[in-house]
């Protein structure tokens, strides 16, 4: 053979030599299988391939959608209470920070609040103490889809009648008395029900002793046989000014009591668009002392 073709071949040879020694270097390197023309005789990769998957979120099931109003209009155990079906337990609580936010709770005790601007809201309390909420002399709380469970007629009421506060779609039960308010209260959306009544308790949903400038409007109030859905009397202080509007008013010896009990007559009371629980009461839809209460257009008597 001549010499020329000799190195001709060697050099081809040299070249197939290098080239694998690349190929099989870069391959090496990048973590990629080398392909072959050879199918069959291609090494098996012992690399297993993650391929990140794509989960789509099951529907909330912490989250409440309820009706804006219930079945008959008004609020009931399904537009009242916590919106989420999972709270975090906490034991009794004193809140002292100006401004706080208390939320998605499940309170075992009492809920004391000791500092102005404090919101209560998607919560659930159960107490062990003479209230569910004690709003202790501080102003602008407000109380929006709470639960109050009492403990029987040891639980006095579900919010006491101190300080200032807004209550909205609250759902009150098992204490002696739903509600006591005062003045600058307000009371909105609520559910009061199954009162805890014993052979001398006088249970009321609302109870108004004294003050001047509340609102209890669109609530569902419901009391046992004895005393009153709505009761304002005069033991502790002046009653006057009070709206009480668009609400159910069920149960009761009367339904709603207006009385003087050593203040004065109640004055400026105003008794508009409510229904009625028809027959609901033992003795009258209402027992009225004086003349500073309106009633306008309401249903049910």
């Amino acid at each position: 053979m001549e010499r020329s073709v000799q190195w001709v071949i060697i050099i081809a040879a040299a070249a197939l030599t290098v080239g694998g020694f690349v190929a099989l270097a870069l391959g090496t390197n990048s973590g990629d299988q080398v392909a072959t023309d050879d199918d069959s005789t291609a090494a098996p990769s012992s690399t297993t391939s993650i391929v990140p998957s794509v989960t789509t979120a099951p529907p909330s099931t912490t989250t409440t959608i309820r009706p804006a109003e219930g079945a008959d209009g008004f609020p009931d155990a399904s537009t009242t209470g916590p919106t989420s079906a999972q709270l975090d337990e906490r034991e009794p609580e004193k809140v002292e920070e100006e401004g706080a936010i208390i939320e998605g709770v499940e309170i075992n005790g009492q809920l004391t609040i000791t500092a102005d601007n404090v919101t209560v809201r998607n919560a659930r309390i159960n107490t062990d103490g003479a209230y569910g909420i004690l709003v202790d002399e501080v102003d602008g709380i407000t109380i929006e889809d709470v639960e109050i469970i009492g403990h029987g007629t040891d639980c006095s009421a579900g919010i006491a009648p101190f300080g200032t506060w807004t209550a909205r779609r609250v759902d009150v039960s098992n204490c002696e008395d739903g509600v006591k308010m005062a003045g600058g209260q307000q009371l909105h959306d609520s559910y009061v029900h199954d009162l805890a009544a014993g052979e001398s308790t006088h249970n009321d949903a609302v109870q108004i002793t004294h003050g001047e400038g509340s609102v209890i409007s669109g609530n569902r109030l419901i009391a046992p046989s004895q005393n009153a859905a709505i009761m304002l009397s005069s033991n502790f202080g002046p009653v006057a000014n009070w709206m009480i509007a668009d609400n159910w008013l069920e149960g009761g010896t009367y339904t709603v009591y207006v009385r003087e009990q050593g203040h004065g007559d109640p004055r400026a009371i105003t008794l508009r668009a409510n229904q009625w629980q028809p027959d609901s009461w033992q003795y009258g839809p209402y027992d009225i002392d004086g003349d500073g209460v309106t009633l306008e257009d309401n249903q049910g008597f």
